[in-house]
């Protein structure tokens, strides 16, 4: 060796000697630290180091980040074709409308109950209700005695219902009245139209009937009669009834 390199074993034996006590603390897991500035953690950290044995890892939160399914457009046959053609326009349903007007339901009143009139058999029917047409003929009636009653020419009477005598037609049988007569006559040879004077008072007789008594007096109701004295038409009347004439 040389002089220069006995010069340098010196400082090399010195350095290695430093590297040497230097390294004790270099390979410690954890530096020291103060108590004044270390956790309980940490020191919990460091003892279980110092021991041997590792901390246990406390588990994280992983957060898993689920990436979403992709949104698939779906066709739109509709939209597809108004794109293609843009002057087609939507449909429009056909509607018919009602265009009647309704009929306005109006409530109708109730009507109270009215008594009931009781029948009257001296109504006579005399056939429409546009005015007197037909009349049938009752026990004791005449068509002589029905021109008088209802002042109408016997002659105008005969020829509506197409006879030529007034004795031709009896109890039972329809005479047709005629509308817009003429009325009776004293051409027609028949006499007067009343033939005894009225109101009086009548004894009734073997036969009589409200009908024969009415062709008496010639221009008198029978069915004025009946109500006059609440007799019913139809029924016998007794002889010497003295009954009063309208």
């Amino acid at each position: 060796m040389t002089k220069k390199y006995i010069r340098i074993i010196p400082f090399f034996l010195l350095l290695l000697c430093l590297c040497g006590c230097g390294g004790k603390d270099k390979y410690l897991p954890f530096p020291p630290l103060s108590k004044e500035t270390v956790s309980p953690e940490r020191e919990a950290a460091l003892q279980a180091a110092l021991n041997g044995s590792l901390p246990t890892a406390t588990p994280e939160t992983v957060l898993s980040f689920i990436e979403p399914s992709p949104v698939v457009p779906t066709f739109d046959e509709n939209s597809f074709f108004a794109e293609v053609n843009p002057t087609a326009t939507e449909e429009i349903p056909f509607v018919i409308e009602d265009t009647a007007t309704p009929t306005p339901i109006i409530p109708t009143a109730t009507p109270l109950p009215t008594a009931t009139k009781p029948y009257d058999p001296n109504i006579m029917m005399y056939g429409t209700s546009n005015g007197l047409t037909t009349y049938t003929m009752q026990e004791g009636d005449f068509l002589i005695c029905l021109g008088r009653r209802f002042n109408v020419s016997l002659g105008h009477l005969m020829a509506q219902n197409g006879i030529s005598s007034p004795d031709e037609l009896g109890v039972g049988d329809t005479v047709l009245l005629p509308r817009n007569p003429s009325p009776w006559s004293l051409m027609d040879g028949y006499g007067p139209q009343r033939l005894i004077l009225h109101p009086t008072t009548y004894i009734t007789k073997d036969g009589d009937t409200l009908f024969s008594i009415a062709c008496s007096f010639g221009d008198v109701l029978p069915e004025d009669i009946a109500k006059q004295n609440q007799l019913v038409l139809g029924e016998p009347l007794p002889v010497g009834l003295s009954i009063l004439i309208p």
